[in-house]
């Protein structure tokens, strides 16, 4: 395909310019053949190679170097400096300060007043006044009430129970629990195991005396594994509910009812009375009486009284104590 393009291109530029030599040919007139150049654009198609990238997994064998630990057992020896407790006893001097009371006694001078009562009579002349009754009659206005009956009719309230439904709601607890599958600890057996225990000192019970153990293998109590055993156990669910109940409470009522009713109106009424009057008349009185009365007697009395007072008296003191 692209050599038949080729040839037609070919023709196509020999016969432009054939008829360009002929025109020019035609033009010069001498019969010379004349070539002009004449540039035309050409496409050729030419394969191009071109690259793409491609991944591909490969699998290749390679030796590769691994370390593990590996253990082992050798026995060497160790020096330490173990500190055993020397008791010694040694006594040191004490001063301490002891008090001690000392007692005395003084007298004081107490004095006080001390009154007694002398009795004497004498005759005083006493006035006094003496009531005398005197009768009278006199004319009094006396009023008293009369009462009437009277009837009237009036709306009296008249109260009445009535009983009407109350309902009322009263909490009521109710159990609503399961039975649930909850885990318990369970220890296992114990056993004995070998294992090695560094020296140290540790209290002989046999004779209750610290003494000190070398290091080495012993059997050892070894405590059991603890494991969870499912167990069914019944959990309480408490709930509330609400109960209606319903009671008749009794509710008072009023209403008006006619009620023929009688009642007394006052009518004051007013008459003369004669009336005796009895008054007292007063009349002053002298007479002698006889009156005893105490004369006080103020008598100073002087006492002395022992007291007795208590004061500490420090003393010094040496003693010695073993530490």
């Amino acid at each position: 395909m692209n050599l038949r393009y080729r040839l037609v291109g070919t023709a196509l530029f020999v016969g432009a310019a054939l008829f360009s030599g002929r025109q020019a040919a035609a033009q010069c007139g001498c019969g010379c053949p004349s070539y002009q150049i004449v540039n035309k654009v050409v496409y050729d198609q030419v394969p191009v190679t071109t690259y793409r990238l491609e991944y591909e997994t490969i699998m290749e064998d390679q030796q590769v170097t691994t370390l593990r630990p590996e253990w082992t057992e050798e026995i060497r020896e160790r020096r330490y400096t173990v500190a055993k407790p020397v008791t010694e006893t040694a006594t040191r001097e004490e001063r301490y300060i002891v008090r001690r009371p000392v007692y005395e006694t003084e007298y004081r001078e107490e004095a006080y007043d001390r009154v007694s009562y002398v009795t004497e009579t004498e005759m005083r002349q006493q006035k006094y006044l003496v009531q005398r009754p005197v009768v009278e009659t006199q004319m009094r206005e006396q009023q008293y009430t009369v009462q009437r009956a009277v009837q009237e009719t009036v709306m009296q309230q008249q109260a009445y129970t009535a009983y009407q439904p109350v309902t009322s709601y009263q909490t009521q607890l109710v159990d609503q629990g399961q039975y649930v599958t909850a885990y318990q600890p369970v220890t296992g057996r114990s056993h004995c195991c070998l294992r090695c225990i560094p020296g140290q000192c540790a209290v002989n019970p046999a004779t209750g005396q610290s003494t000190y153990y070398r290091g080495g293998l012993r059997w050892v109590q070894q405590p059991a594994p603890t494991y969870m055993q499912p167990t069914s156990v019944y959990m309480p669910n408490i709930v509330q509910q609400q109960v209606a109940t319903t009671s008749y409470q009794p509710i008072t009522m009023t209403q008006q009812v006619p009620v023929t009713v009688n009642r007394l109106v006052d009518e004051v009424v007013t008459q003369q009375v004669p009336v005796s009057v009895q008054r007292m008349e007063t009349t002053e009185e002298t007479r002698d009486v006889q009156v005893s009365y105490q004369k006080p007697v103020t008598e100073r009395i002087v006492n002395k009284v022992p007291v007795q007072t208590c004061r500490w008296e420090e003393q010094e003191q040496v003693r010695q104590v073993p530490y």
